[in-house]
């Protein structure tokens, strides 16, 4: 008998591959966006619990509409591949569903909101034969990211700082419910995660965290009308394995978006803007810049996952779940930090 399953079961190395999309929210226009422009992918599924959201995204990319995944999965178009950009919280099923199915996924970050609930995922994940999830934080896959292990392959890295920052706060930028830390996990778990995620794939595991944060501008407050629980400021310090210290700075009430991280090497200083995609380097001799290609940095990822689904070949994947769910583990400990004072990162 065979055990091929119904979906995905033979690579599709040419032709067009057909593919779904569970959770059709904000996030996803930024996916359904590149996937439109390739010749190679037919957006034929879009499910989500919220009809005004599937349909605005048909009225863009076509597709068939679903409000279950489980439907998306028994009833509709047959799928080589599907994105999960539902809230963190609601992926457990679907994730499971879609990979006993035969089925690549690509979901996006962070894995999930708590740190034991990623860990039963991940154990369910190992145990679906051929399970293959992509998680998006999206500066694993950047070029800029390969050319950096390039620059700094001759050279020890001891210390760096990493700087974030927007006017999410001053400037009212996002939906209500992220600034209810409870839903959202505030600039943490938003943000702050993809640079703690992107440390770790340069240089290993943290061991250890401290911080602090500071509301400047607007105090906590809780209301029928909306709470604000979320911290504005925040300060880490963070210290690895293998001996590198460093800090994190975080703010919610900058005049712009900036992502910036400064790697201090016993040969040379790395600036790293993860926000224009470039690299300067300074050395007692020479300056050298870097500038990734022109377009959006999730081209990268959507470009590594696709390949993979066509070839086959998943040992180049950038974040399985697992790795996904190490970086939840390390944001965990940072957010536990800002109440209870120094924590060590386990998973």
């Amino acid at each position: 008998m065979s055990t091929q399953p119904a979906y995905g079961a033979k690579t599709k190395t040419q032709g067009v591959l057909n593919v779904g999309f569970v959770g059709t929210g904000n996030i996803s226009w930024t996916h359904l966006r590149i996937l439109e422009k390739r010749k190679d992918i037919k957006i034929v599924s879009l499910c989500d619990i919220v009809p005004d959201h599937a349909k605005e995204k048909q009225a863009v990319f076509g597709g068939e509409i679903f409000f279950d995944h489980v439907d998306m999965l028994k009833k509709g178009p047959k799928l080589d591949a599907v994105w999960v950009c539902t809230p963190s919280t609601a992926r457990e099923e679907i994730l499971v569903n879609c990979t006993k199915a035969g089925l690549p996924v690509f979901c996006e970050k962070p894995a999930e909101r708590k740190v034991a609930v990623a860990k039963r995922i991940a154990d369910k994940l190992d145990k679906i034969p051929n399970a293959h999830v992509q998680i998006g934080y999206v500066f694993r896959s950047m070029a800029l990211t390969e050319r950096l292990r390039e620059l700094m392959a001759d050279d020890k890295i001891h210390t760096f700082m990493s700087a974030y920052a927007c006017g999410a706060s001053t400037q009212n930028l996002l939906p209500a419910w992220f600034y209810d830390n409870d839903l959202s996990g505030g600039a943490l778990v938003d943000q702050a995660t993809h640079n703690f995620d992107w440390l770790r794939y340069l240089f290993g595991e943290v061991v250890e965290v401290s911080g602090f944060a500071t509301n400047p501008f607007r105090k906590k407050t809780m209301s029928k009308k909306g709470n604000y629980t979320i911290d504005e400021t925040i300060a880490m310090s963070l210290k690895f394995a293998n001996g590198i210290t460093g800090t994190h700075t975080h703010s919610w009430l900058a005049d712009t978006w900036r992502n910036e991280v400064v790697l201090f090497g016993e040969k040379r200083k790395y600036h790293v803007n993860l926000g224009t995609c470039t690299i300067k380097v300074e050395s007692a001799r020479e300056e050298t810049l870097f500038t990734q290609r022109s377009g959006t940095m999730y081209v990268y990822e959507n470009e590594k996952f696709i390949d993979a689904v066509r070839s086959g070949d998943w040992s180049k994947n950038p974040s399985t779940y697992r790795d996904a769910a190490k970086s939840l583990a390390l944001t965990q400990a940072c957010i536990d930090s800002l109440n209870k004072g120094i924590q060590k990162v386990k998973f």
